[in-house]
């Protein structure tokens, strides 16, 4: 419940949309994009977008908040493995980032032959752009 945390959600999907994936991973990949959201807008709130159209060949989603962003200094590491950012937390039920949610967020993109991206603006959020193929082969 978004609500509770002053988190206002506004979905823009194609009812349209077709694409052939791995349904749990692509479903899990979502998922940690969307707390990844919900955890920078906790405590100030703000907008999760989720926007998902076709291309011509291919189907784009995008996840945008209106947290905190990310630092230039951490966007190029963003998607490597162990790396994060959530350290040092002051209470016992924050929970420190493992730095594997994006690392697997990008090895299942490429395993779908996908592409995804991230442009964020530190104190102005993020935006998470997950490109698709619409129809695969070999996927695993």
């Amino acid at each position: 419940d978004f609500s509770k945390d002053n988190i206002q959600v506004l979905i823009d999907i194609n009812p349209d949309i077709s694409i052939e994936v791995v349904p749990v991973q692509i479903q899990q990949v979502f998922l940690n994009l969307i707390l990844n959201a919900r955890g920078a807008m906790l405590g100030r709130g703000g907008i999760l977008t989720i926007k998902g159209y076709q291309k011509e060949k291919s189907i784009v989603i995008e996840i945008s908040d209106t947290g905190e962003g990310i630092k230039p200094e951490n966007l190029e590491r963003i998607f490597d493995s162990l790396f994060t950012t959530r350290k040092n937390r002051k209470t016992a039920n924050e929970h420190s980032g493992t730095g594997l949610g994006l690392a697997f967020c990008k090895k299942v993109i490429d395993n779908h032959n996908g592409e995804i991206t991230v442009h964020s603006e530190s104190g102005h959020g993020s935006t998470f752009k997950i490109v698709l193929p619409k129809s695969q082969s070999g996927i695993t």
